[in-house]
């Protein structure tokens, strides 16, 4: 039995609680009479998080920022907060137990958490069941910031917080996100070389003349040129990785470049750790684009890192959270589709009712002159 929070019943007279209110064209009036769905409170001290969130949130929304759970707890009393942002940093308790406390005294808010690979995999099973709404690996970056509380709003707005069984979140590693916006650049450069390679290919082998044997020494069959020094097979790996070449083009990306020292030396601790980034930041692209609820280019994205880990716990969580995406879109359409259903047949009802009765046809005839 989940012990009551520390913080659960305490009345505050009042709170230091640093506010940031946010530039607003409405009066202190109107905004008092801004929606839940407009408001987010934040309990964190993270200055980038912070920078992030006032550049996410629009005009007409308001932001709080708290730096204890007690004035958390005071905050979340306000009818207008929708959504809160807790940074697991900031905890002093469980955070698994707090976020439970919140979820049962709070259900109408939508809970967002920040925090590393430990924080994620203690609150494992709330994330898969929907208590908490999203997981924020950090460091964050503006445009993930953006994405998971923009979509946790419309979640709140749309009137959508369910009882535990939502949606999952993802994070694990806690190495920064190189943006990776040249994907489909890269893939167009690789087969744009790879035809360069085939048609130099066919022209050298009907326009070289034939070698002349001067009698020296002739390498092997079969040999091939020496292989780069691992320093070098490394740093193009990484030059690769930098430029957001993932998985492409072919031959040259990074997940390739990395696992070719690691069937050299399958415990080099500088490959395996790029491989990671290289599986981190395709679970990040595919956790972008289910949180813009484009789910076939995320599912291509955790493929990707699939094949490189089946088993990292990244990638089983944006699995199941994909499922669950699909699973809601599901949900959504059928429902749409007997919306739609049922106000064709009340159209139709509504247009019988509306159409004349045919004339008597014996009334006709009685009254046609002989």
């Amino acid at each position: 039995m989940i012990p009551a929070s520390p913080w659960s019943g305490i009345e505050l007279e009042s709170t230091p609680a640093k506010e940031r209110q946010l530039r607003t064209s409405e009066s202190g009036a109107e905004g008092l009479r801004a929606p839940r769905s407009r408001s987010l409170v934040a309990l964190t001290n993270d200055e980038e998080l912070l920078e992030a969130l006032e550049s996410v949130l629009a005009n007409e929304r308001r932001l709080r920022v708290v730096d204890l759970e007690t004035e958390l707890a005071s905050a979340l009393r306000d009818p207008r907060v929708g959504v809160a942002l807790i940074d697991a940093d900031k905890l002093q308790s469980p955070l698994a137990e707090f976020t439970h406390r919140l979820r049962i005294d709070y259900p109408g808010v939508v809970l967002v958490v920040a925090g590393g690979p430990d924080e994620q995999a203690v609150i494992a099973n709330q994330v898969a069941s929907g208590e908490i709404y999203r997981f924020l690996h950090k460091p964050v970056s503006e445009q993930r910031v953006k994405l998971f509380i923009e979509a946790a709003l419309r979640h709140q707005s749309a009137g959508t917080q369910r009882e535990p069984a939502a949606v999952g979140g993802a994070a694990a590693a806690v190495t920064p996100l190189v943006r990776s916006t040249r994907l489909p650049a890269a893939i167009a450069v690789g087969a744009a070389a790879i035809l360069l390679t085939v048609i130099m290919g066919a022209w050298a082998l009907f326009h070289t003349a034939p070698a002349v044997d001067a009698g020296g020494p002739r390498a092997p069959a079969g040999s091939r040129a020496p292989a780069l020094p691992r320093d070098a097979r490394l740093a193009k790996a990484n030059a690769a990785l930098a430029r957001g070449e993932l998985v492409t083009p072919v031959g040259a990306s990074a997940a390739e470049l990395f696992a070719a020292i690691l069937r050299d030396a399958p415990d080099d601790p500088d490959a395996r750790e790029g491989l990671g980034k290289v599986i981190d930041q395709l679970c990040s692209l595919a956790e972008r684009e289910v949180a813009a609820g484009r789910l076939e280019e995320a599912t291509r994205y955790l493929e990707s890192a699939r094949r490189l880990d089946a088993n990292q716990v990244r990638v089983a969580f944006l699995t199941t959270e994909i499922a669950k995406e699909r699973e809601r879109a599901t949900a959504s359409a059928s429902r749409a589709a007997a919306r739609a259903r049922a106000a064709a047949e009340a159209a139709a009802k509504a247009a019988a009712e509306r159409s004349p009765e045919p004339p008597d046809e014996a009334a006709a005839v009685s009254d046609t002159p002989q």
